[in-house]
């Protein structure tokens, strides 16, 4: 991405094209790993808070039923209004596989009808990170999602935990997975090796000592360089409350269009019809 004579010129392998404004929306992960090449370089300032900018190795499993065998029945439902809660949280399970003892797992059951209505379904999804996480995308990297080892490595690794659900029985033709997914943004180029923006416990290695903080690096990815026309957007430059989230994806997205609304100085009716949270960054 070069700055041309009042444009701003993309290379790509399919030829060169030449804008007025451009907005960067790649993973912050390939940000990072500098997928992308600016020249003129980026300012000290932006390119500092890029890399001080942690990436997070989340990754979610899915795992469907053919029926939630772990919801309460009709009859009871109906009595009193209870289902399973939806949401689970393992912590170091010593009833696993031994690589496993040390995992902590979230579960997001999405089968109230309570809670989904019509939307309701017999899913089981689970968030992982850490060695888990890694150890699920390392296990399926070179499998096919359709493929029967696809399927054997992740029913596998997470039967030890949907077998704890109530009504589980071995034998039970609902209690067997129809179909399980994962997502592999780990081994994945596009998504940056990674998923989300999160924050560690440290930074630098050490006190702050009078260094920027990490909100300013993300205030200074959300300013991008308009006096460039280049900016960023995507979850990494998100509201704080929405940091990681594709919500803030969206609202980022939002605000930099008005913010280029307002530099051709287009009607303020044009401008009122975007999010007041992200007019008010």
């Amino acid at each position: 991405m070069e700055k041309g004579d009042k444009k701003l010129i993309v290379k790509t392998t399919n030829g060169d094209f030449g804008f007025d404004e451009v907005v960067v929306t790649v993973p912050l992960g390939c940000l990072k790993l500098n997928t992308l090449q600016f020249h003129p370089k980026l300012p000290q300032n932006l390119s500092q808070a890029i890399t001080d900018a942690s990436y997070g190795r989340l990754e979610k499993v899915f795992v469907a039923f053919a029926a939630p065998f772990w919801e309460k029945s009709d009859t009871d439902a109906s009595q009193t209004g209870a289902t399973y809660p939806m949401f689970t949280h393992f912590l170091r399970p010593t009833y696993a596989l031994e690589e496993q003892k040390s995992w902590t797992l979230e579960m997001l059951a999405l089968s109230s009808t309570a809670l989904f209505g019509a939307h309701a379904q017999p899913l089981l999804v689970f968030h992982l990170w850490g060695a888990a996480a890694a150890r699920v995308t390392s296990a399926i990297a070179s499998l096919t999602p359709s493929s029967d080892e696809y399927y054997i490595v992740i029913d596998t690794l997470f039967r030890p935990f949907y077998s704890r659900l109530p009504n589980y029985k071995e034998d039970c033709p609902d209690c067997a997975p129809t179909a399980v997914l994962t997502t592999n943004w780990q081994n994945d180029a596009l998504a940056g090796n990674g998923s989300y923006t999160n924050f560690t416990t440290h930074y630098r290695g050490g006190p702050l000592k009078g260094d920027p903080t990490i909100d300013d690096g993300v205030r200074a990815m959300r300013h991008g360089l308009p006096e460039r026309g280049l900016w960023l957007a995507g979850e990494h430059t998100a509201p704080f409350v929405a940091l990681g989230t594709s919500t803030g994806a969206y609202w980022s997205g939002e605000a930099v269009a008005t913010r280029i609304m307002e530099r051709y100085t287009l009607s303020s009716q044009v401008q009122s019809d975007l999010s007041e949270e992200s007019r008010n960054w």
